[in-house]
């Protein structure tokens, strides 16, 4: 509480909202519609998901209609792999596939890639009971980011149901098909985790893994 008051004295809202958020061990759905909100500065304290469809200058990103159940079942992936960490290292990975989810999904019709880096951070800060930001991470992270995971995100022309449909298949697979192993051979993966160890302050990880 201590922690959460600073941060709100010193003017630092997202760190509260993420101190808040993680001290409550709040829901996947919860914890990315709160922060969405919070990024693009809704009125509401809970931004819906997205009901239009979206597109980079390089990619489509999933049909709205599917958003809804790809973020249940990436969440539910998430759980899985929690429970095969052993250690904080591999926490790093599995806080890596949650910043690859967001990104790949595009849940919000804007604020993602931020929603996505601050995504990473709560999962390490609920994880390792963490009051503060674990990693010193850029503004602009969740765009560098898309150098590294774009060769991992599912083709999709967006002419079409049926590239949309490969898409919503491909990527439910990907979820599906991920484990801790396969992390640990990605080198997208090992990229990011690299930069997020590099990133982390030395106090934030934790001497020994918590049980999941």
């Amino acid at each position: 509480m201590l922690h959460e008051l600073h941060a709100i004295m010193m003017g630092d809202p997202r760190e509260a909202l993420l101190a808040e958020l993680a001290k409550a061990e709040a829901p996947i759905p919860e914890a990315l519609s709160r922060l969405a909100a919070f990024h693009v500065g809704h009125k509401e304290k809970f931004l819906p998901l997205r009901e239009k469809l979206l597109s980079s200058p390089e990619h489509h990103f999933p049909h709205a209609k599917d958003v809804p159940a790809l973020v249940l079942f990436f969440g539910e992936q998430l759980h899985r792999l929690w429970a095969s960490c052993q250690s904080p290292q591999d926490d790093l990975f599995v806080a890596a596939f949650g910043f690859f989810g967001i990104t790949a999904i595009h849940p919000f019709e804007a604020g993602n890639g931020r929603v996505a880096v601050d995504f990473s951070q709560f999962l390490l800060m609920r994880r390792w009971q963490l009051l503060q930001l674990p990693m010193d991470l850029p503004a602009d992270a969740g765009r560098m980011a898309m150098g590294v995971w774009v060769s991992l995100l599912p083709p999709c022309d967006g002419d079409s149901p049926a590239s949309y449909y490969r898409a919503r298949t491909e990527l439910s697979a990907f979820f599906e098909q991920t484990t801790l192993q396969r992390l640990k051979q990605s080198k997208p993966f090992q990229i990011m985790t690299q930069w997020m160890s590099e990133a982390l302050h030395p106090e934030a990880m934790p001497s020994t893994p918590r049980e999941a």
